[in-house]
C-alpha cells in the first residue's frame, strides 16, 4: 500500500476515534507499528519532497498516537499543521481534509473507523506474513544445511503463521476482561455483574418454565452452548423456538444505552423461507394461547396463513402453470404474503425491543472468522448484540483452526468463538448432532436415551466439545400412543451452585401443527416422564409406572 495513504489512513482514524462517545481504547499502538514499516527515501531529488512529507506525516501521527484517550483535537489547529506537513503537494492535503473536515453521523463514525481499523490490521498482517515467509525461503534457500530437523522448521512456522489467520481487533485477545484492584469503580463493575447474575435481571428467558428451572431462571450473557441431538429430533425447531421466545419475553438490559439490542440467528442448512413458514405459524398458535382461544385447527390455520389476501389473490398463489401470465399473478400474490408475514414477525419479534437478523450462509464459503466479522459489523452499526444463535456450526469448515488428533480442530473452533463472544458478554448457541456411538444406545433399546448421554462427549466429529462450552442441552423425540414428546436433559452447566435433580429432566409435548408452544404466560406444561400428566396435576406419573 502507498505509504502516504497509510498515514492519512492513520492519522484520520486517530481523529475519529477521539469522536467517538464512551470509547475505551483506540489504535494508537496499530498506528505505531504501521508507521515502524514506513522506510523514508535515502535522499530527496531535486524538488522531490517525498522524503520530508513522509517525516512530517510521521512525526504528527506520533504526537497524535502520545495524546490521552478522549482528547479533543482543534480541529483548524489539526488541519493547519497537515497543511505545513504536506508542503506544496494539494491532492495529499486534500485526502486528509476529506478524512478530518465532513460532518458524520454516530453510525458513519463507527463504520468509518472500523473500516479504517480493518484496513490497516489487514496491511499489518500481510507485511508480518511477508517478512516470516520471506525469512524461511532464505533460510531454505542460503542455508538449508544448518535446518536439521524439516518437520520441527515447518512447525514452527505454522506457529509464527497461525496468528495472522484470524481478524483481530487490535488488542490484547487473550484479555476477556480483568480488574485492576486500585480501581474502585473498576471492581464495583463486575459486582454489578453479580447482582444481576443473583437477581437474574442477566438472564434470557426461555418460553417453558420447566427448561427456565433448568437453567436457574434462563440463559446468561457470554455462555456457550450446544444442544445435543441425533438427526431429525428438532435440534433446528427447538433452537429457532428458543430464539423466538428470548425475544418475545425478555426486555434488553443494555450495557451501553446508547445502543439498540440485537439478536443474531446464522442458518447454515435450512433457507430463511422455511424458518419464517415455521416462526409464523407458530406465531398464530402462540396468539390463541395466549389470549385463551382455541387453537386453529388444520382448515383455520390454513385461512390465517393467506390472511390479508383476496380471494383471487389466493387462487393466483396456488396456480402452478408456466404461461407468463399465470406466473406474474403468482409472484404478485407471493410478494404481497411475504410483507403481510414479514410485517407480523417483525412486530411479534420486535415488541420489547430486540432487533432480530436472520441469515442464511453457504457454510462451504464461510469460517469462524467470518461469524465474527458478521458480529463486528452488525455492532458498527449501533447494536449491542446480546444472542448469536448458529444452526449449526459442525458444517462450517475449521479453517485456521488448530488440531493435529481427529477432532482436535473442531474443539478449537468452538474455543476460538467462545473467547469471542465471551468479549463481548453475548450468549452463544448452536445444535450439533450426536455421533454414532449415541446411536448404538438407540439400537441396543436404551431407555431415558438422553440422560444417558450426560458426561459421555457423545458429539460428532469431536468428543472434546464438552470440555470447551459452558453448557449442554440433550433433545430427544419419544412417541408414545400416538402423542409425541420431546424429553429434553440438562448436561453440564459452568456456574455457581448446584440446580435441584428433578429440575435436570423436563418432557414437552407436542402440537402437532405448533410444535412446543411456550407455557411462560399460561400454565407450566412440564413433565416429568413421558406419558404422565404436568408437574402439579397429581397425575406425574403414568399407571404402568405405579405398577
Amino acid at each position: 500500500m502507498n505509504h502516504k495513504l497509510l498515514l492519512v489512513n492513520g492519522i484520520t482514524l486517530l481523529y475519529r476515534e477521539s469522536q467517538l462517545i464512551d470509547a475505551h481504547e483506540n489504535s494508537a499502538a496499530l498506528v505505531r507499528e504501521i508507521i515502524q514499516t514506513i522506510k523514508l527515501p535515502e535522499i530527496s531529488v531535486g524538488i522531490d519532497h517525498e522524503r520530508d512529507i513522509l517525516n512530517n506525516l510521521k512525526n504528527t501521527a506520533l504526537t497524535m498516537c502520545e495524546t490521552t484517550l478522549g482528547h479533543e483535537y482543534e480541529q483548524a489547529e489539526l488541519l493547519q499543521r497537515l497543511k505545513i506537513n504536506t508542503l506544496d503537494e494539494e491532492s495529499l492535503y486534500d485526502a486528509l481534509c476529506d478524512g478530518i473536515v465532513n460532518t458524520l453521523t454516530d453510525k458513519q463514525l463507527k463504520r468509518t473507523c472500523l473500516n479504517i481499523r480493518r484496513t490497516l490490521t489487514n496491511y499489518f498482517q500481510e507485511e508480518k506474513v511477508k517478512e516470516i515467509v520471506n525469512k524461511a525461503a532464505h533460510a531454505l534457500k542460503f542455508t538449508r544445511n544448518k535446518i536439521t530437523d524439516m518437520k520441527k522448521f515447518v512447525a514452527e512456522l505454522s506457529t509464527q503463521l497461525e496468528p495472522y489467520q484470524v481478524d483481530l481487533i487490535h488488542k490484547d485477545p487473550a484479555i476477556i476482561s480483568s480488574v485492576d484492584m486500585s480501581k474502585i469503580e473498576e471492581v464495583q463493575n463486575v459486582f454489578v455483574d453479580v447482582q444481576q447474575a443473583v437477581s437474574g435481571t442477566n438472564k434470557l428467558l426461555t418460553g417453558w418454565q420447566g427448561m427456565n428451572r433448568m437453567l436457574d431462571g434462563g440463559f446468561s450473557g457470554g455462555e456457550e452452548w450446544v444442544f445435543g441431538a441425533l438427526q431429525h429430533n428438532y435440534k433446528t425447531g427447538t433452537s429457532l423456538s428458543i430464539f423466538m421466545d428470548i425475544a418475545r419475553y425478555n426486555t434488553p438490559v443494555l450495557r451501553d444505552p446508547n445502543k439498540k439490542a440485537a439478536l443474531v440467528r446464522i442458518s447454515f442448512e435450512d433457507p430463511l423461507v422455511q424458518n419464517f413458514q415455521f416462526m409464523y405459524q407458530r406465531l398464530i398458535g402462540i396468539d390463541a394461547l395466549e389470549a385463551g382461544r382455541p387453537l386453529p385447527e388444520q382448515e383455520e390455520l390454513d385461512r390465517l396463513m393467506v390472511e390479508g389476501l383476496t380471494s383471487e389473490e389466493v387462487i393466483d398463489l396456488r396456480l402452478t402453470g408456466h404461461s407468463k401470465d399465470e406466473k406474474a399473478r403468482r409472484s404478485k400474490a407471493e410478494q404481497k404474503l411475504a410483507g403481510i408475514h414479514a410485517a407480523v414477525i417483525q412486530n411479534k419479534l420486535g415488541v420489547n425491543g430486540f432487533t432480530t437478523f436472520f441469515l442464511h450462509v453457504n457454510p462451504s464459503l464461510w469460517t469462524y472468522r467470518d461469524i465474527c466479522n458478521k458480529v463486528i459489523e452488525i455492532e458498527s452499526e449501533g447494536y449491542e448484540v446480546q444472542l448469536c444463535q448458529v444452526d449449526y456450526l459442525l458444517k462450517v469448515p475449521t479453517t485456521g483452526c488448530d488440531g493435529k488428533a481427529a477432532g482436535e480442530d473442531i474443539r478449537n473452533m468452538y474455543e476460538r468463538l467462545a473467547n469471542f463472544m465471551k468479549a463481548r458478554n453475548i450468549l452463544f448457541q448452536t445444535p450439533h448432532q450426536l455421533s454414532t456411538d449415541a446411536k448404538m444406545l438407540i439400537r441396543e433399546g436404551k431407555l431415558g436415551f438422553v440422560q444417558a448421554l450426560v458426561g459421555r462427549g457423545y458429539f460428532a466429529g469431536s468428543k472434546q466439545i464438552d470440555q470447551v462450552v459452558d453448557g449442554e442441552l440433550f433433545f430427544h423425540i419419544e412417541t408414545l400412543n400416538g402423542i409425541v414428546y420431546l424429553t429434553i436433559q440438562r448436561g453440564k452447566h459452568r456456574k455457581v451452585g448446584v440446580t435441584k435433580f428433578e429440575d435436570l429432566y423436563l418432557v414437552l409435548q407436542f402440537h402437532p401443527l405448533y410444535g412446543l408452544l411456550p407455557d411462560i404466560k399460561t400454565g407450566d406444561t412440564s413433565r416429568a416422564k413421558i406419558g404422565g400428566g404436568v408437574i402439579g396435576s397429581g397425575d406425574e406419573t403414568p399407571w404402568w409406572d405405579l405398577e
